[in-house]
């Protein structure tokens, strides 16, 4: 890497508290690793700037020295080298990513609102229960809702979500989850744009409601 570069990547980390090296913009991103750090910053309502390194070769070879980290997405938190996109989602999950925003950008209230709520299990189960009309809605496949699933949640499917815009009212608070909580941003967005009021996503999913609410949850 040459001494301009280094120089470049060094000025745009220190420039800005939250800088992710990608592929694509935050807009169209141009591989599926960015598109998930993407939609996982975006539920967290901070900003953050975005380098594209499709556009730059000498950044794109030069971030992989600056950080000794031979993939991209890359993301920085006050000039602090965090991790690739797996690291992103682990941070996500355990609601470490949120922190370190709210500490980078000095401030607990995001300075934008998301469109979809950011919920952790507890957080999840007390929305259910305070909003009796709330469809908690599982967006994973069939056979791993044969694995295990909560009893109060509908499996859903393309056919089932097309079901639930033609006939559910707007104002219906909807609760997606998945997995492990990446599948289910989607699927909030997709309800979101079809004109949903209240729309969450469980973080982390059906594996940290085993986690931290009910142990008697089959985990895979």
């Amino acid at each position: 890497m040459s001494e301009d570069t280094q120089t470049r990547i060094q000025e745009t980390i220190t420039a800005h508290p939250v800088v992710l090296y990608m592929k694509g913009s935050s807009d169209t991103p141009q591989c599926g690793f960015s598109a998930q750090v993407i939609q996982v910053l975006n539920l967290q309502g901070y900003p953050y700037h975005t380098v594209n390194v499709l556009e730059d070769e000498d950044i794109r070879e030069g971030i992989k020295t600056f950080s000794n980290w031979p993939t991209i997405p890359q993301l920085y938190i006050q000039s602090e080298f965090v991790g690739g996109c797996d690291i992103v989602l682990k941070l996500y999950k355990t609601g470490e990513l949120k922190t370190k925003l709210a500490k980078a950008l000095n401030t607990e209230t995001p300075p934008n609102t998301p469109n979809i709520l950011d919920l952790s299990p507890e957080e999840a189960q007390q929305m259910i229960e305070k909003y009796p009309d709330a469809k908690l809605l599982d967006v994973r496949s069939s056979e791993e809702w044969d694995i295990t699933h909560l009893p109060n949640a509908e499996l859903v499917d393309q056919d089932k979500a097309e079901t639930l815009i033609s006939n559910c009212p707007k104002t219906t608070p909807l609760i997606c989850m998945c997995h492990h909580g990446l599948r289910s941003i989607s699927a909030a967005e997709f309800f979101k744009h079809h004109g949903f009021e209240t729309v969450a996503t469980v973080r982390g999913g059906i594996d940290a409601w085993a986690e931290t609410i009910d142990s008697s949850l089959k985990r895979y």
